[in-house]
C-alpha cells in the first residue's frame, strides 16, 4: 500500500472520518503518514500533513 501514496492517503482519510478514535491509535497510520509527508509527492502532501496534525505528529 505504501507504493501507492494517493490510495494510501485516501484510505487513511476515510478511516479518520469513519472512526477518529481508532485512527488515532493505528500503528500503520502513525508510521505511514510521516512517510507520505516526506515522500508521497505534492499530490498527497497537504492531506498527509492534515492527517499528521490529527495524529499529533510533528513532521
Amino acid at each position: 500500500m505504501r507504493d501507492e501514496p494517493l490510495a494510501t492517503v485516501t484510505l487513511l482519510s476515510k478511516a479518520n472520518r469513519e472512526s477518529p478514535d481508532t485512527f488515532g491509535f493505528s500503528l500503520f497510520a502513525r508510521s505511514a503518514v510521516p512517510d507520505l509527508v516526506e515522500g508521497g509527492g505534492a499530490t498527497v502532501r497537504a492531506d498527509a500533513e492534515r492527517l499528521a496534525s490529527v495524529l499529533g505528529l510533528e513532521v
